[in-house]
């Protein structure tokens, strides 16, 4: 097991832009939590401080510098205390809301809400399907933590039994999302009262993850591992437990959790620097699944950032996807004093035991109080960073964009047809961006139509191994819009 301590290279992330508060009473909580997917991100506004409803906020990328809000999202029996926006996530046209402190009808259960894009685009909605725990009591915390990928929804309630806690997956049924029960519950083997399991969650394709920052049984707290079972998600205790290797009490390991693929982080944001005598430099641990299967293990690697500092909360929110991974650290104090900062650290060749820090993200004006960090999220081309003091209203409330200047964006086009790979020799990957188009022709030279599909997703494979050599023409439609690229079949 490794240490990272490594440089930071040159900057290659750049801050293009701030999310701020529109006024003093409604969007202060904003930044508590955020996600991103493709050309949409969705930030929350939620906490205490927020006079107003609780609600989140979609953003649409409309050039290559600038992000719009475009839709604001609330609960229909919403209040100014259901801690809706506490946790977001989104994935393709779906957004899910975490409301961890909704009432209904009883105190403190808790909710999460999906809102699906409409046809005609994002837009103001008040209501989403709403999705709750079969069991739900008092003071479960149902959606403290909220994660979505393709067809499945896991919602953490720390609270749950004692706070010993819970999760719940959501399965999409054949007929679409609606308001509904789980589909499975997952619970830990060695659950203990006041581990609050369920404080975070994440999703792939096969498993799950849920952090634990408190249990008698490792007090630094645990990482849960959840593989989905042969005959699909049912009621299940964990195919795994992640632990830190030289984890000391109260680290709060499992405050924050993601997991990509094969890969699953853990971050650990009270972890102290004994031989330096600094207390809460953080830290996060990344763990890459065996060739042999999941099974109870420490760290692949450790990461840390390359000036730790005493309260810097190292590991506060962590996000992972393909070889990048994104950090942040709200105590940070290079930019005035728990200016906060979030860290990049990049995988290294085939394993993520040489991964090393690439860059440092803060904001670009200087002030105290700032915590950014306290959210993350990141997609190859952007990071979005949210700030938030949630104890002082005198404090930062905003949201950092960084875009990556060596991605290579494309040129950015409101509608847009990447087609890969081309030329083809058959299978090909057609992705309509941003959205899904009702009608897609493909011709020939001549203007023969030899291919034709109506409502056609947003991502899709179409097998043209049918087609003679030579060059095409793809014509999509989106309602009253018409946008067309080429192709070459060899």
């Amino acid at each position: 097991m490794l240490v990272l301590l490594g440089a930071i290279q040159a900057q290659n992330w750049q801050e293009i832009q701030t999310i701020l508060p529109e006024t003093s009473s409604e969007d202060q909580g904003l930044g508590r939590s955020v996600a991103i997917d493709g050309d949409y991100a969705v930030v929350g506004v939620s906490g205490s401080l927020t006079k107003e409803q609780n609600h989140a906020y979609i953003f649409h990328r409309t050039t290559e510098t600038h992000w719009e809000k475009v839709a604001k999202l609330s609960a229909l029996e919403g209040t100014s205390d259901n801690n809706f926006g506490y946790s977001v996530s989104i994935y393709g046209d779906v957004v899910v809301v975490g409301a961890s402190t909704a009432e209904g009808s009883k105190k403190g259960k808790g909710a999460a809400y999906i809102f699906e894009k409409p046809e005609g685009g994002w837009t103001d909605m008040n209501g989403g399907k709403k999705l709750t725990a079969s069991d739900g009591e008092n003071d479960d915390h149902f959606g403290c933590s909220v994660s979505i990928y393709k067809d499945l929804i896991i919602v953490g309630a720390y609270g749950k039994n004692m706070f010993r806690g819970a999760a719940y997956l959501f399965q999409k049924p054949e007929n679409g999302w609606d308001s509904m029960t789980e589909t499975a519950k997952l619970t830990p083997s060695n659950g203990k009262k006041f581990g609050l399991f369920g404080n975070s969650v994440s999703i792939s394709e096969n498993a799950a993850i849920v952090g634990s920052i408190m249990n008698s049984d490792s007090p630094h707290g645990i990482a849960y591992l959840f593989e989905k079972p042969e005959n699909g998600w049912t009621n299940m205790t964990e195919t795994a437990k992640l632990t830190s290797a030289n984890g000391l009490s109260d680290d709060f390991f499992g405050h924050s959790v993601a997991i990509y693929e094969e890969v699953a982080i853990v971050g650990a944001h009270l972890t102290d620097h004994e031989s330096q005598n600094m207390s809460h430099i953080g830290a996060a641990y990344l763990f890459e699944k065996p060739e042999s299967g999941w099974e109870d293990m420490t760290e692949t690697v450790k990461l840390s950032a390359s000036d730790p500092k005493a309260e810097a909360y190292f590991g506060i929110s962590v996000q992972i996807l393909d070889d990048i991974a994104i950090i942040g650290a709200h105590g940070d104090s290079d930019n005035g004093y728990h200016s906060g900062a979030a860290y990049l650290f990049k995988k290294q060749g085939e394993s993520w035991t040489t991964a090393i820090e690439t860059e440092k993200l803060m904001a670009s004006h200087e002030g105290k109080y700032q915590f950014l960090g306290r959210s993350v999220a990141i997609s190859p081309d952007y990071a979005f960073v949210g700030a938030i003091d949630e104890n002082n209203s005198e404090g930062s409330h905003s949201v950092s964009i960084f875009k990556n200047k060596a991605s290579g964006v494309e040129p950015f086009t409101p509608q847009r047809i990447r087609l890969y790979p081309n030329p083809t020799d058959g299978l090909t990957h057609f992705e309509f961006i941003p959205q899904k188009v009702e009608n897609l022709i493909i011709t020939d030279m001549m203007g023969k139509i030899v291919f034709t599909r109506k409502e056609v997703q947003r991502k899709e494979q179409i097998d043209l191994s049918g087609l003679n050599k030579g060059l095409y023409f793809v014509r999509a439609n989106s309602g009253d819009n018409l946008f067309t690229t080429k192709i070459i079949k060899q």
